[in-house]
């Protein structure tokens, strides 16, 4: 099955999405074996994370209704933010995936949450430091993630909060959510 789920990915994304694709798989299945994850469902959910990414805005608006849907109205303020539903409901609808695990990982993928599972936590985290991001913060991050997946949640929210205010974009509130949820492993 994962070759079919290649085939989609290089028809749907760039060869550079595609690539970020199967490293977040890599960096899933290794942070699912270090934490005590589903490998499989690791691996399945970092692949597909951004399945509708490169889709237009018309068509991910589509698949999202037809799934019977909806964006909040903050998510639908932030076009960055479809992708995780859209993806969501393509999983659902187009690959018939019904694991609630693996759909919350792709939901949740972009913003992090309050309350996210051990899958959520490495989907979220694995986006940030595979192996084809190479900023500063992605490489603090691989450093913590290998003794704390929580302070790994953490940073990876801060990286993201900090990113989006840099930039004056709307920030959905899962992501301090997330961080507020997760700080408390530092006491």
């Amino acid at each position: 099955m994962l070759d079919t789920y290649h085939k989609i990915l290089k028809q749907n994304l760039s060869e550079k999405r595609y690539i970020h694709c199967v490293n977040v798989a890599q960096k899933a299945v290794y942070l699912a074996k270090k934490y005590g994850a589903g490998v499989d469902k690791a691996e399945l959910a970092g692949l597909l994370h951004d399945i509708t990414k490169q889709m237009d805005n018309d068509l991910q608006l589509k698949i999202i209704s037809d799934a019977g849907m909806r964006l909040s109205p903050i998510e639908f303020r932030n076009k960055n933010l479809w992708h995780a539903v859209s993806g969501t409901a393509y999983l659902k609808t187009k690959l018939g995936i019904d694991n609630e695990e693996i759909l919350n990982a792709v939901r949740f993928h972009t913003t992090g949450r309050a309350g996210m599972s051990l899958l959520e936590k490495i989907i979220f985290v694995a986006d940030m430091i595979s192996d084809d991001r190479t900023s500063v913060e992605s490489q603090k991050i691989r450093d913590v993630v290998e003794g704390s997946l929580d302070k790994a949640v953490c940073l990876t929210a801060v990286a993201l909060l900090e990113m989006l205010m840099s930039r004056a974009v709307i920030i959905d509130p899962n992501t301090l959510a997330a961080y507020n949820d997760n700080v408390k492993s530092f006491d």
